[in-house]
């Protein structure tokens, strides 16, 4: 038994160093000190899986969805309130916390502003973003860090146009 134990945990270590050299030697990565090419960086799909991993563990942010808001699997709240305050509540014990949203129709603008002393440091202070968004891979969704002493989130439509945002 304790063979297979000791065989099973060394095919583990070799799969981990062929990944790690793999990921090493691509070419797409931006070369140290390039600040225009690190900012155009897109990382891998397996990173994905890693974050929706530790997305499970870490705590839940549940910002106020309408009451006549039918429920969705997909989504904690497929449709958030637009030009209103969301107050983020603080959370002790978290040092940070992710909200996704996703755009499900028109287009939208998303601003946040931190609460926590310690956001400054971090340029997480002020986090605003157009959905669909041009800078990232999936433009339709969008990431917001919410630091321990929580923050206001403002969703609101671009232009004359109505739109809708979800957390997912």
């Amino acid at each position: 038994m304790n063979k297979v134990v000791i065989i099973v945990l060394v095919i583990i270590v070799v799969v981990f160093v062929i990944f790690v050299t793999r990921g090493s030697l691509t070419k797409d990565q931006p070369k140290s000190g390039n600040k225009s090419e690190a900012a155009n960086y897109k990382a891998p799909n397996w990173t994905k899986t890693i974050k929706k991993a530790f997305a499970a563990v870490g705590k839940k942010v549940k910002l106020n969805c309408p009451p006549n808001v039918p429920q969705d699997p997909d989504f904690e709240c497929k449709s958030l309130p637009l030009d209103a305050a969301i107050n983020i509540l603080p959370e002790n014990g978290s040092s940070f916390r992710v909200v996704t949203l996703v755009l499900i129709k028109g287009r939208a603008n998303v601003e946040y502003d931190d609460n926590s002393e310690k956001a400054d440091d971090y340029e997480l202070d002020e986090q605003d973003f157009p959905l669909p968004n041009p800078d990232t891979d999936d433009k339709e969704i969008g990431s917001i860090v919410i630091l321990e002493k929580g923050g206001r989130l403002r969703i609101s439509c671009q232009g004359n146009n109505p739109c809708q945002v979800a957390q997912q």
